[in-house]
């Protein structure tokens, strides 16, 4: 019995059709047009960011503060926002490679404050330190660059 969708036996499309699968698999992630998994760009190495920045938020009686309610998070898993898959992550303005502004940080937690209410006393205190390589030899913190913002509420 003969179906109408198969090739003839020693077709030249049995040869054809693998070869062409195997070269848009394996020839299409180096032509740099299109990120294919598993070769993904893996931006955390194409970026190769040299600093990040690690948060503490106190409140006037000392009490440490959820990140994520502040808009002060880290959601970089290596990937920053916009590129992986999965969930949408919560709104942050932490990224690897960048030190924010004190005026970032005081509008993320001002609006992280509106859109998440909770109780607060009297003010935040944000404690930023940035980690950076210090000699090229070493990686911590580096206090010419660290500092403690306090966010008055309005």
């Amino acid at each position: 019995m003969h179906s109408n969708w198969k090739s003839p036996p020693g077709s030249p499309w049995e040869l054809i059709v693998p070869a062409a699968m195997l070269l848009v698999t394996f020839g299409l992630p180096f032509t740099g047009v299109v990120d294919c998994y598993p070769f993904s760009g893996a931006p955390m190495f194409n970026e190769s960011p040299r600093t990040y920045c690690e948060y503490t938020a106190f409140d006037g009686k000392g009490t440490v503060l959820p990140l994520d309610l502040l808009g002060l998070q880290r959601n970089d898993n290596g990937n920053p926002p916009g590129h992986g898959h999965g969930r949408k992550p919560k709104f942050s303005i932490d990224r690897l490679g960048k030190v924010s502004t004190k005026g970032q940080i005081e509008a993320a937690v001002l609006q992280s404050l509106k859109l998440n209410p909770f109780e607060v006393h009297g003010f935040v205190t944000v404690k930023v330190r940035v980690i950076k390589d210090l000699d090229g030899n070493q990686i911590g913190e580096d206090p010419n660059l660290s500092w403690i913002q306090v966010v008055k509420l309005p």
